[in-house]
């Protein structure tokens, strides 16, 4: 487990020298997830400092992230990966059979992200975070591995988010593995509605994306969220990319910014689940976006909302993105208490333990 600090994040990182200069720790052995280990992260102080780091770095200027006069103020949507990312950054090979080498670990890029809000963040919180792999799956020129993070308060154990990351290793594989993981239910995300055909469908509305050629700098050190392949063009060219890229999350949480203000009436307390199938075209710098909305449903008090993407070329960077909130003056259910062998039952027994 991790002691109580203050707001991890990658300064522990190797130095920028040996992501240049180390190769890979044995060339052609597959990565081997640790399924069923669980990984702890414990009391991540979140302060308004932070919070508001983060929103100004995606450019959201909605007050709930920044006015602190009236209450603890609300951490913006896609923050969560924000908590989660020191583990991915320095704790991924707790997660493994095996260690990655520096030079592995640069390949590593978002994928998809589903990630369901069960009560909204404020500054002064303290999370714990346990997380587990739960799948992996062989891809084209490599592989991908998903790890549910489970968030909870420190003192009270009330359910923050459940959060599924998948990221994808350009580069590495699985071995002869193409498909691996935990398909019981508590370990999967819920089934997200069924995709729009892009294609064929013509969508309700756009809206414009602007990126900043120094978006991916801006967003690093205003989210505490670094890696060398969105900033250090050096290390970009080494892992096999042309240029640098700007990170998934910053544009999934610049998509959010804009749903939380069309759809909840900038209440980021009414936002329920926001999820992509897949990210996939880079985004260079600079560079304009277009977020599509195909439909918004109105049912049983929460808005569906599905939409992607897509660049000046019309190639699609996030596909099948849904964003659900709760309609105006919904109240927001209470967590359920932690099933007996859930991760939340889990992480309750190991912090009575600790």
């Amino acid at each position: 487990t991790q002691s109580r600090s203050h707001c991890p994040h990658s300064c522990h990182s190797p130095p920028r020298r040996q992501y240049l200069s180390e190769k890979r720790r044995h060339p052609g052995m597959p990565i081997r997830p640790a399924f069923g280990k669980e990984v702890v992260q414990r009391a991540t102080q979140v302060d308004a400092r932070w919070v508001m780091g983060f929103a100004a770095g995606v450019g959201d200027v909605n007050p709930a992230y920044f006015d602190t006069s009236t209450a603890p103020v609300a951490a913006h949507p896609l923050f969560y990966w924000a908590i989660s990312w020191p583990i991915i950054q320095q704790r991924m090979d707790e997660l493994l059979e095996e260690p990655l080498s520096i030079s592995e670990r640069v390949r590593g890029v978002h994928y998809a992200e589903d990630i369901t809000h069960h009560r909204i963040i404020r500054a002064g919180a303290a999370v714990d975070t346990a997380c587990s792999v739960v799948s992996a799956a062989a891809r084209p020129q490599g592989c991908t591995i998903t790890i549910k993070f489970v968030m909870r308060d420190a003192d009270t154990s009330m359910l923050y988010c459940t959060q599924f990351t998948t990221l994808y290793y350009r580069g590495c594989s699985l071995g002869d593995v193409q498909h691996a993981g935990d398909s019981s239910d508590l370990a999967l995300p819920l089934p997200l509605p069924p995709p729009v055909d892009s294609t064929a469908a013509s969508p309700m509305f756009t809206r414009t994306i602007a990126i900043g050629p120094l978006e991916a700098h801006v967003y690093t050190e205003c989210s505490r969220i670094w890696n060398p392949i969105h900033t250090d063009r050096a290390v970009a060219l080494a892992a096999g990319l042309p240029d640098l890229i700007l990170h998934g999350t910053s544009t999934m949480a610049k998509v959010a910014s804009t749903l939380v203000h069309l759809f909840s009436d900038n209440d980021p307390s009414r936002v329920q689940r926001i999820a992509t199938r897949a990210l996939k075209a880079n985004v260079f710098m600079p560079c304009t976006l277009t977020l599509r909305v195909f439909a918004a449903e109105h049912k049983d008090a929460q808005i569906t909302v599905l939409w992607d993407v897509v660049n000046a070329d019309q190639r699609q960077v996030i596909t099948g993105g849904v964003f659900v909130c709760a309609t105006a003056g919904t109240s927001r259910p209470a967590a359920e208490p932690p099933r007996a062998g859930s991760d939340e039952a889990r992480l309750r027994e190991l912090k009575r333990a600790c």
